[in-house]
């Protein structure tokens, strides 16, 4: 009974891991088509524009109008990019040796031996890892 109600866990486990597998491929695949009409329609706005630009100031000036312009938005595109990455920086939460320092004055004599400090850095670890699965959406 117990070898068939693992068989069912593990099946249901599969066919679950299965469907989100799908839709994450699916979800991939929408967000690629549409990145590529989106691409396509881009270039078929700056061929007008360029078309334009070529009619009213000749096809060089045209030609450096459009490539200052998409070198400027690039750059600004990056930098706004590389402040969003600095502030969103990940920083860490604890400072280990100063909590370690601080755990060794409070902790009982007890606790305080290699044995102690082993358990109680496993169960931090594990609490840490249980909380960050459990409150990750």
């Amino acid at each position: 009974m117990l070898s068939m109600l693992r068989i069912a866990a593990t099946s249901y486990g599969i066919s679950r891991f299965k469907q989100r597998v799908q839709q994450s491929v699916a979800y991939v695949i929408a967000i690629a088509t549409g990145a590529v009409i989106a691409a396509i329609g881009v270039m078929y706005l700056l061929n007008a524009l360029w078309s334009y630009l070529a009619y009213a100031y000749g096809p060089v000036a045209a030609g450096s109008i459009l490539g200052s312009g998409l070198i400027i938005v690039a750059v600004i595109l990056t930098s706004v990019m590389l402040i969003i990455q600095k502030r969103n920086a990940k920083k860490p939460v604890i400072d280990v040796q100063g909590a370690l320092a601080s755990l060794n004055n409070r902790i009982p004599p007890k606790m305080a031996s290699q044995q102690g400090l082993k358990t109680l850095g496993l169960l931090v670890g594990m609490g840490y890892l249980i909380g960050r699965n459990l409150f990750r959406k």
